[in-house]
C-alpha cells in the first residue's frame, strides 16, 4: 500500500526540526542565518545611533539656517527613539549587549537632547527683579493667575495681547501698564517711556517693544519679544513637502525649484530678522531684560546666539526641562505635554539669573516663564 506523499507544510517542518537539531553545527543553515541576521541587526543599530548623532549635531551646527535640520528642530526628541520599538526585541533576542546601546540613547534623549538642567539656588546678596513672560493670546481660557499669585513677579511681559490692558489691570490692580500692539507690560515699578523696536518682520509689523522702567533709583530696559512663528514653512515641509524640497535641490525640474527657492528664503529671512535683533540689542547700553516669545529652540543655531551674548535664565538658574510649547498636546510620545523651549528670559551682564521656573500643567498654547534675576553691578 502506497503511503501519501508528505505536504508542503510537512516539509517544510521537517526542515525546520532538521535544521534546530543541527543549529550548533558549525556549518548548519540555522546557525549562518542567525550569525547574519545578528550581523544585520548590530549594523542596523549602529545606523540609527550614526543617524541620531547626525541630527544631533547638524540641528545644533546649522539649525534654523537650513529648511532640512530647521524642520528636525521642531520634531519631538522622543520621536528619533521610535526604531527601538522593533529593534529592542530584536536586538534582545539575537545580540542582548547591544542593549546598552539603547539605554544609553534612551538617556540621551531624556537628559541631552530635551535640555535637562539642574542648577543650584543661589541665596541673593543683593536686589533681586522678578519677572515673568507669556505669550497671551493662545491661552484656551486658560489663566496664568496661579502662576502670577504664586511667583508674585515685578515685570509681566505679555506677547499677542491686543486689546487686553484694560482687563488685565482690572484682574492685577497692583499693576500699572503700557501697551505697543500686541506687546503688553505690567510693572510695580514706575514706566518712564515705551516705544515699539526698530526692527520690522516681513510684513512690516514691528518684532517687539521696549519699556524703559525705574527701578529701585536704577534704570532698566526690558524689551518685549515676539519673533513670527515658523509654522507655515513646518506645514509646508510636511508629507510630499520635504520631498520637492530635495527634489528642488537636486534637480532643476522647475516646480520643486521654486518651492526649494521658496523655503530656504522664508528660513533665511528668519535666521536675518533674528540677527537684526541681536544686532539692535548689542547697541543697549543701560542694565536690559530681553523676553518673550522667540520661536526658536533651545538647540537651535538662533538661541545659541542669544546665549552668546545674553544670559539665558533658565540655563543658569533653572531646573528640569522648561518646556513651554505646546502646553496642549495630543501627541502621547510627549506625554500629551510640551516638548519645546520657545519662550525665553535673558538679561545683560548687570544681571545674575538665581531662578527661573516654567509653568506647570496649564493647557495653554505657551507656558509662562518666571525668573529671579539679582542685580550683578556689571555694565
Amino acid at each position: 500500500m502506497d503511503h501519501p506523499s508528505p505536504s508542503a507544510v510537512e516539509r517544510f517542518l521537517d526542515a525546520l526540526a532538521l535544521a534546530w537539531q543541527r543549529r550548533h553545527e558549525p556549518n548548519s543553515a540555522l546557525r549562518k542565518l542567525t550569525l547574519w541576521g545578528r550581523r544585520l541587526l548590530i549594523a542596523v543599530n549602529l545606523a540609527h545611533f550614526i543617524f541620531l548623532l547626525l541630527v544631533f549635531v547638524l540641528t545644533a551646527a546649522i539649525g534654523e539656517r537650513h529648511y532640512l535640520t530647521a524642520f528636525f528642530l521642531f520634531i519631538p526628541p522622543q520621536a528619533w527613539l521610535l526604531p527601538l520599538a522593533v529593534l529592542t526585541p530584536l536586538t534582545w533576542i539575537f545580540c542582548r549587549r547591544w542593549l546598552l546601546l539603547h539605554c544609553g540613547l534612551v538617556l540621551w534623549v531624556a537628559f541631552g537632547w530635551l535640555g535637562f538642567q539642574w542648577n543650584s539656588r543661589p541665596v541673593a546678596q543683593g536686589p533681586v527683579l522678578r519677572v515673568m513672560t507669556n505669550n497671551y493670546g493662545q491661552n484656551n481660557r486658560q489663566s496664568f493667575t496661579a502662576f502670577l499669585q504664586e511667583h508674585q513677579p515685578e515685570v509681566v511681559v505679555l506677547q499677542e495681547a491686543i486689546g487686553q490692558m484694560g482687563r488685565l489691570l482690572r484682574a492685577y490692580t497692583n499693576y500699572q501698564g503700557r501697551a505697543f500692539g500686541e506687546f503688553v507690560l505690567l510693572s510695580r515699578h514706575p514706566i518712564i517711556n515705551a516705544g515699539p523696536l526698530p526692527v520690522y518682520d516681513a510684513h512690516g509689523w514691528p518684532v517687539g517693544a521696549w519699556f524703559e522702567l525705574s527701578v529701585q533709583s536704577r534704570t532698566v530696559v526690558v524689551y518685549n519679544v515676539h519673533l513670527p512663528s515658523p509654522r507655515r514653512e513646518l506645514y509646508r515641509l510636511r508629507g510630499l513637502g520635504m520631498l520637492a524640497a530635495l527634489v528642488g535641490e537636486t534637480m532643476d525640474d522647475g516646480r520643486s525649484s521654486r518651492f526649494q527657492e521658496d523655503i530656504s528664503k522664508a528660513w533665511q529671512d528668519r535666521a536675518e530678522l533674528a540677527s537684526r535683533l541681536l544686532a539692535h540689542l548689542e547697541k543697549e547700553k543701560r542694565p536690559f531684560i530681553v523676553a518673550g516669545d522667540f520661536n526658536m529652540p533651545s538647540r537651535g543655531w538662533l538661541h545659541r546666539q542669544f546665549q552668546n551674548r545674553f544670559a539665558d535664565a533658565f540655563i543658569e538658574a533653572g531646573r528640569g526641562y522648561g518646556l513651554t510649547f505646546p502646553g496642549a498636546s495630543s501627541n502621547p510620545l510627549t506625554g500629551f505635554g510640551p516638548w519645546l523651549r520657545l519662550d525665553y528670559i535673558f538679561c545683560s551682564s548687570s544681571f545674575r539669573p538665581i531662578k527661573c521656573e516654567t509653568e506647570r500643567g496649564r493647557r495653554s498654547q505657551h507656558r509662562a516663564v518666571f525668573a529671579e534675576l539679582e542685580w550683578s553691578g556689571g555694565a
